[in-house]
């Protein structure tokens, strides 16, 4: 009785702790500031087996959530694609694809066909989900498209080549997959003949390794001067992953970092008690084994008050070096720093060349917090109500396609870091609502075998301590004498 009751009644109660099944600030903006109404269309076969139907009904709810928040500006229709020949070849041409589902019944297994899939579409262009496999990120990517088909004059973000930097084009290829979603994305060499285009947002210098020549400076020089904003990640030490050895890099553009207030050490952070468990070995039938790898770090969010770590509980640095205010620069400069990332107070770092190996001896003397990443924002506003900004890390492995599919808070804080430095609206925190990981950081090994060997005993001892309680009331009240007075 109250299952059918309720599911008369609109709306859902969240008790979960990141409000996963809650539409985030973000998409209830976009959709309530949508020009003309969006149209997501859901396509579902009648007869989807029995294991999909969960899935469905959380489409189901997501798109009314939708269309409750957009105030009439979604429009949302189900259709059955098995209904008609008209509604299959509508489907097909929006790109929602039939796939073959497996169902096992009581003494029988059958293949069958069917579809489960949305598509977007506005103004006469359309993005579609072929096949829904699972909801948890189905909230970013219809916020996404509905944001990519609907935004007309989009910012452009320039990453900057010709140095020896990581493209977009080849080695983040899932980040910039993301932010084509919101943004322009391409690389421009900038030197005395190019200069930076006028309608840039965010400048993103990722990891150079020959030097970036004087006009190149002196027009990111410019730009921060007009207002504009850099994303600096700077490799001080070039790594070596086959033979696993870092050396200096003399180009990591970590001087220009100098003039603002910002020192990028040549050194590489390790973590003892936070860090990556990492497979070794194992290719072409050799022997592979796991091991903790202080070189990983796994750095937790530093600072709160920050929107840009809002919403991202910690990320991975491989190989990262450690980074250094100097707050005389920043103040002489007019910038105001905030940390976004640090080690927990069990890291140190390695100078010079270095050896990578996992199966190393970790001097733990010197032992403390070490900052990774922090942001800087101008305390003048440029003639054009603008504020220069500038995001520092010490690593520009962290963003490449092997990390952030393992890590995708990683790729979450690329997002939101690009968000803000180009002042546009993220999409990161809700691609982040059900991905975050958390991890126990235990002091010392006290804690850990504390924790281990205390759950075992509380099994054992907890069901004991009620039964030995229950067993001496029992007696108790086996000796009381019963009496008029006692009824």
């Amino acid at each position: 009785l109250t299952n059918v009751a309720s599911s008369r009644i609109p709306g859902r109660i969240d008790l979960t702790q990141g409000r996963i099944y809650t539409l985030s600030d973000t998409t209830r903006k976009t959709v309530r500031e949508l020009p003309v109404v969006v149209n997501i269309t859901l396509y579902a076969s009648a007869q989807l087996p029995a294991q999909l139907q969960p899935t469905l009904r959380d489409v189901k709810d997501m798109l009314r959530d939708y269309q409750r928040a957009s105030r009439g500006n979604i429009a949302v229709a189900y259709k059955d694609p098995s209904s008609s020949p008209e509604v299959a070849s509508e489907a097909a041409s929006a790109g929602v694809r039939e796939v073959q589902f497996n169902v096992i019944g009581r003494e029988e297994f059958q293949v069958k066909k069917g579809l489960l899939g949305v598509s977007v579409s506005y103004a006469g262009q359309n993005e579609s989900i072929p096949y829904i496999q699972e909801t948890s990120d189905l909230e970013y990517q219809l916020t996404s498209f509905i944001k990519k088909l609907t935004t007309k004059d989009k910012k452009k973000i320039v990453f900057l080549s010709g140095h020896g930097e990581k493209t977009p084009a080849a080695d983040y290829r899932f980040l910039n997959e993301e932010l084509t979603k919101q943004f322009e994305v391409e690389s421009v060499a900038v030197n005395a003949e190019t200069l930076l285009p006028d309608n840039t947002a965010a400048l993103v210098i990722a990891g150079p390794t020959q030097r970036i020549d004087d006009p190149a400076r002196s027009a990111i020089k410019e730009f921060l001067a007009k207002g504009g904003s850099v994303f600096v990640l700077a490799d001080t030490m070039t790594t070596n992953p086959q033979v696993l050895t870092a050396s200096p890099n003399a180009e990591s553009f970590s001087d220009f970092l100098k003039e603002y207030g910002v020192e990028v050490k040549q050194d590489i952070v390790y973590d003892l008690r936070s860090n990556e468990t990492v497979n070794f070995g194992g290719g072409t039938g050799g022997f592979g084994y796991v091991l903790p790898y202080p070189f990983w770090a796994r750095v937790p969010a530093a600072s709160k008050d920050s929107i840009i770590t809002t919403k991202i509980e910690s990320m991975v640095l491989p190989w990262a070096s450690s980074i250094a205010l100097d707050e005389g620069k920043l103040k002489e400069n007019g910038f105001a720093a905030t940390k976004l990332f640090a080690t927990t107070r069990f890291a140190s770092s390695k100078a010079e060349s270095v050896s990578l190996s996992p199966d190393q001896e970790f001097s733990q003397e010197n032992l403390g917090e070490k900052l990774m990443a922090v942001s800087l924002e101008s305390q003048k506003t440029t003639e054009g109500n603008k504020k220069a900004r500038l995001i520092v890390v010490g690593d520009s492995e962290f963003l490449t396609d092997e990390f952030v599919q393992n890590s995708p808070e990683n790729l979450g804080f690329g997002i939101q870091a690009v968000s803000w430095l180009s002042q546009e609206e993220s999409l990161a925190g809700i691609r982040l609502k059900q991905k975050a990981e958390r991890k126990l950081q235990f002091e010392n090994n006290t804690q850990v075998q504390l924790v281990k060997y205390g759950n075992m005993a509380l099994a054992i001892i907890l069901p004991l301590a009620y039964g030995t309680f229950r067993l001496v009331r029992r007696r108790r009240l086996r000796d009381l004498n019963y009496s008029n007075a006692n009824l």
